[in-house]
C-alpha cells in the first residue's frame, strides 16, 4: 500500500485489510496502489413549521398549521479495492463498494448498498459497471402537509366530454356513474367542466414508507491518446423503483369505478350534491399521498467533450475551442399505479404527455455547448438544446380528437433552443456577463392539458420549453 489519506488509527486499520486482502488472494501482487476507504457516521434532523395567519386559515380554500420533524441516524463506508493495474491487458481493473445504514425515527430503517468494477484494458478505454439499491425517505412535506384543494386535469372522453358522468347524454351509464356517487336524479343534469378541471384534495401521510430504486449501469469512456482533448462516454441505465410516494391519478380512480366498482378507487371519488366534482369545494378525488406502485425506467446517456487548440489548425495565437455535448435517449418509462394493478393499468409513456402519464418523456433531449475560449479574457459560448417531440396519451382515433382543441393537444412539437453568452474578465476581480437564451424567440408548443401538478404552467411546461420567448441578461461579479 502506497499512499491512504486520513488518521493514524484509520491508516492502520487500512493497512491491516489491505494486507489481509492481498493475503487471501482478492489485491493482485501486480497492482501497484492500495485500498482507499472513507467511513462516516451522521445525525440529521428536518423540521417543517407553518403556521399561517387567521385570513389564510379562514379562506375559502384554507390553509391550516402544520408542524412535524424527521431525525436520522446513518452510518456508512465506501472502498476501493485495486485488483490489478499496469500490466498487459489489464491498465486498471478495480473493485468499488458502498454501504449505508438509515435508522429514522419514524420507525424505519434503511440499507443501501453499491457494488461495482472498472476496467481498462488500455489506456485509450475503460469499461465499468455498477449495480445499486438506494431508498428515499419521504420528506417533511410529503409526511406532514395539510389538506387543500388542487386542480386536476381529466383525460377527454370520445365523446368530448371530460366527466363521463356529466351533460344530458352522459359517457357512462346510471349503473356506472352510481358507483361514483351518482343518483338517478342527478343523472343527465351535471354540468361538465368545458377546460377538463376539477378540484382534488391533496394532503401529507405521515405512515408513508421509504421508497425503494434498483440500478443497473453499463457504460464505456473512451479517451483516445491519439486525439488528445477528446472524452466520450456511452452509459445503459435501468433503474425500478418500488413504493412510488404519490397519489392515485384521478383519471385511473374515476375509470376504475366506473369498470369494476372497486371499493379503495370509489372512496377516491367524492361528489357534491348536485353530482360535481368541480362546481364549489365538496366534490373533489381524494389524492392524499400514499406508496403507489413501481416505475421502471430504461435508456442510454451519450457525453462527449473534446477541446482544441486554434494555434494547431495555423490560426495563431486565437485561444481554444470547447465541445460539450450531453444527450439522453429514452427506451422506456413504464409506470405501475399500484401494487396489485392489473396488465391494463399499466402503461408506456415513452414519447407521450398528458393523462396518466402526467409531463411530457420525449423520446431525446440534448444540449451541445460550443465555447471560444479567447486569449484576451474573453469567452463566447453557443448553446443548442432539444427536446424531441411528444403525443397526448389518449387514443388518437377518438373523435373527440379531431378539432381545434384536439389538433393543439394531439402533439407538442419539437423544439430547438439556441443561446449565446458572452463573459469577459476586465481584471483578475471584475467579470462581466452577457447573453440572450433563445436567440430566435422560438414559441413553446401550446397545449390545453397542461396541468399544473404536473409542471404546466401558462398552456405549456416550462421546465422542457422556453415559456417566455427570447431573454436577455447582464450580470458582473467582484472580488473584494
Amino acid at each position: 500500500m502506497k499512499s491512504i489519506q486520513g488518521t493514524t488509527a484509520l491508516t492502520n486499520v487500512v493497512a491491516v485489510i489491505d494486507g489481509s486482502l492481498e493475503q487471501y488472494g482478492l489485491i493482485s501482487p501486480w497492482s501497484e496502489n492500495g485500498v482507499s476507504i472513507a467511513l462516516g457516521v451522521e445525525y440529521r434532523k428536518n423540521t417543517v413549521d407553518y403556521n399561517p395567519d387567521e385570513i389564510y386559515q379562514n379562506a375559502a380554500s384554507p390553509e391550516l398549521p402544520i408542524s412535524g420533524a424527521i431525525v436520522a441516524k446513518e452510518v456508512f463506508g465506501e472502498i476501493v479495492i485495486p485488483l490489478i493495474d499496469e500490466r498487459p491487458g489489464f491498465e486498471l481493473f478495480s473493485f468499488e463498494g458502498a454501504y449505508r445504514y438509515s435508522d429514522y425515527d419514524s420507525g424505519f430503517q434503511t440499507d443501501t448498498y453499491k457494488l461495482g468494477l472498472n476496467y481498462s484494458p488500455v489506456r485509450d478505454v475503460r469499461f465499468r459497471g455498477s449495480y445499486q439499491r438506494a431508498a428515499r425517505a419521504p420528506n417533511v412535506i410529503e409526511l406532514f402537509s395539510g389538506q387543500s384543494l388542487f386542480e386536476v386535469e381529466l383525460t377527454q372522453n370520445a365523446d368530448g366530454s371530460y366527466d363521463p358522468c356529466a351533460g344530458a347524454t352522459p359517457f357512462a351509464t346510471l349503473e356506472q356513474c352510481a358507483r361514483t356517487g351518482v343518483t338517478a336524479a342527478q343523472y343527465g343534469g351535471i354540468v361538465d367542466n368545458p377546460a377538463g378541471q376539477f378540484n382534488s384534495l391533496i394532503g401529507g401521510n405521515p405512515d408513508l414508507q421509504p421508497e425503494v430504486a434498483t440500478t443497473l449501469s453499463l457504460g464505456v469512456v473512451f479517451e483516445p491518446s491519439y486525439l488528445p482533448g477528446l472524452n466520450i462516454s456511452i452509459d445503459y441505465f435501468d433503474i425500478e423503483v418500488e413504493g412510488l410516494v404519490g397519489s392515485v391519478n384521478p383519471n385511473l380512480s374515476l375509470s376504475n369505478c366506473l369498470a369494476s366498482g372497486d371499493p379503495f378507487f370509489c372512496s377516491l371519488v367524492q361528489r357534491d350534491s348536485f353530482g360535481s366534482l368541480w362546481q364549489g369545494e365538496l366534490g373533489f378525488f381524494r389524492r392524499f399521498n400514499v406508496n403507489t406502485g413501481s416505475l421502471e425506467t430504461s435508456g442510454v446517456d451519450l457525453t462527449v467533450n473534446y477541446r482544441m487548440d486554434l494555434m494547431a489548425l495555423g490560426a495563431g495565437d486565437m485561444g481554444g475551442l470547447a465541445f460539450n455535448f450531453v444527450g439522453t435517449y429514452l427506451d422506456s418509462y413504464r409506470t405501475v399505479p399500484l401494487p396489485e394493478s392489473p396488465e391494463t393499468d399499466i402503461y408506456e409513456c415513452k414519447g407521450l404527455y398528458a393523462g396518466l402519464c402526467g409531463r411530457p418523456r420525449p423520446e431525446w433531449r440534448h444540449k451541445f455547448l460550443t465555447t471560444w475560449q479567447s486569449p484576451y479574457g474573453f469567452d463566447l459560448a453557443l448553446t443548442w438544446r432539444y427536446v424531441s417531440s411528444v403525443e397526448i396519451a389518449q387514443t388518437s382515433d377518438q373523435p373527440a380528437l379531431q378539432g381545434s382543441f384536439a389538433e393543439v393537444n394531439r402533439e407538442l412539437g419539437s423544439r430547438s433552443y439556441f443561446d449565446l453568452a458572452a463573459s469577459y474578465n476586465v481584471n483578475e476581480d471584475f467579470v462581466v456577463r452577457f447573453g440572450v437564451n433563445n436567440i430566435f424567440d422560438r414559441d413553446p408548443p401550446l397545449t390545453t392539458t397542461a396541468a399544473i401538478e404536473d409542471g404546466g404552467n401558462g398552456n405549456t411546461y416550462p421546465q422542457f420549453y422556453d415559456a417566455t420567448g427570447r431573454y436577455l441578461f447582464l450580470s458582473a461579479t467582484i472580488d473584494f
